[in-house]
């Protein structure tokens, strides 16, 4: 296969995507990258759901953060590489690589500070009216523990556990 072969225009590949974009119907195609974020916001409004139970709700805030780290690791570089090699075509939802960056650079952070009020506000303080803690670990120089945080179940009267 040679690139000549590849390197179709959207008109070629797909006519009625080219009549949809010369129509103004772009807003009708959705964004494969802002549509995994509203995918991700959903995940994370569950960890805000009080009839979810809350160890469950906890583990959604954790997944949020996780597919986060993933789409920037992932995606976003993908974007990025992009902009880098100079490719600035509109994709058929009709934004370019920068203008999709912009966009997620802003739902990013709006999702990021709505998962760090329902952990700060809600779910700490929820886990530690059922005696579960939650404290930084400093790691000594040259220790190569990797967890930020770490969770301890408080003992409870009559329990002969330390509680950790």
């Amino acid at each position: 296969m040679t690139t000549d072969s590849v390197d179709l225009s959207i008109a070629e590949a797909s006519p009625d995507r080219a009549d949809a974009q010369a129509d103004g119907v772009t807003h009708r195609l959705l964004n494969r990258e802002l549509s995994w974020l509203d995918f991700n916001d959903r995940v994370l409004s569950l960890a805000a759901e009080p009839g979810i139970p809350l160890l469950e709700r906890a583990k959604f805030c954790a997944i949020t953060s996780t597919n986060l780290d993933e789409f920037w690791q992932v995606r976003v570089a993908g974007l990025r590489d992009q902009i880098a090699a100079g490719f600035d075509e509109i994709t058929p939802d009709g934004r370019t690589p920068l203008q999709q960056i912009s966009e997620i650079t802003c739902q990013v952070k709006d999702q990021v500070a709505r998962q760090e009020q329902i952990f700060t506000e809600r779910l700490v303080p929820e886990l530690a009216e059922r005696g579960v803690m939650i404290s930084m670990i400093w790691s000594s120089p040259g220790s190569n523990r990797s967890r930020p945080w770490a969770m301890s179940r408080a003992a409870s009267p009559g329990d002969s556990s330390s509680g950790r």
